[in-house]
């Protein structure tokens, strides 16, 4: 009894883990973790990337000679945390996006246009939805998915969860995507915030020259219609600086330490 008892530990634990994982991943990535995805579907989904997966990611997982079950489901809960740290890490270069649509958004005066972003499943402003939809469309055209399972069999291969630092160096890799996220954001906006000053600096001027002119009648519609001619301009610029940032920043945080 004990010996099938072994024998089935030994063929289906490593399936649980690697499950444990990819749901983590799934839970926690950008796009597959919306609310509109079903649970079951999740589950199904990582259900069928751990078959897949299963045979190729064994020999990095340790024996099940020195394990019983309370030793498994540790190692499960280990797995659906590293798991869900490859998603976080994907879903935090998404706050570039977020950080220039609303920049272009306040410049463009369209802070009051809001509208429902499924992604994130509020409110957002209009330049933030338009871009977020663009670099969905940009990453999966770019076979974002695939990047998604290399760098979910690299975790297997140069990171391991059981090392007392993993976790420090986690929490220093997440950090540091956040700050250069935002500074990379305002760089993104730059031409958005220069013309904007240069719109502003010219309706004074043109206050003070020409004081009967209402100012206020002119700028805001100004400012919608430079918005729009420069998200026209430089969207295209925009997305392909995203993809190649999300790319190199995504794969680096998995690199071989």
């Amino acid at each position: 009894m004990n010996n099938v008892h072994n024998l089935a530990l030994d063929g289906l634990y490593p399936f649980f883990l690697c499950f444990a994982r990819v749901l983590g991943l799934i839970m926690m990535a950008p796009i597959f973790s919306q609310k509109e995805i079903v649970s079951q579907a999740k589950v199904m989904l990582a259900a069928t990337l751990a078959i897949f997966l299963t045979p190729l990611i064994s020999k990095f997982l340790p024996t099940t000679s020195d394990l019983n079950q309370i030793n498994i489901l540790y190692l499960m809960l280990l797995e659906f945390g590293m798991g869900a740290f490859i998603g976080l890490s994907a879903k935090v270069l998404f706050f570039l996006i977020d950080i220039l649509g609303h920049i272009i958004g306040m410049e463009s005066g369209l802070s009051s246009a809001m509208l429902f972003n499924p992604s994130s499943g509020s409110q957002t402003m209009l330049p933030t939805l338009a871009l977020t939809v663009g670099a969905v469309v940009l990453l999966f055209a770019a076979n974002f998915h695939h990047t998604l399972v290399q760098v979910l069999y690299h975790s297997y291969e140069f990171i391991d969860i059981h090392q007392l630092g993993v976790l420090h160096d986690f929490k220093i890799s997440l950090l540091d995507s956040f700050q250069k996220m935002f500074l990379l954001g305002l760089q993104f906006a730059y031409p958005f915030i220069i013309v904007a000053l240069i719109l502003n600096f010219s309706i004074g001027l043109l206050n003070k020259i020409i004081p009967q002119i209402q100012v206020f009648s002119i700028i805001m519609p100004a400012q919608v219609f430079v918005g729009f001619l420069m998200m026209s301009l430089l969207i295209g610029h925009l997305l392909n600086g995203f993809q190649i940032v999300f790319s190199e920043n995504f794969i680096k945080i998995f690199q071989k330490r």
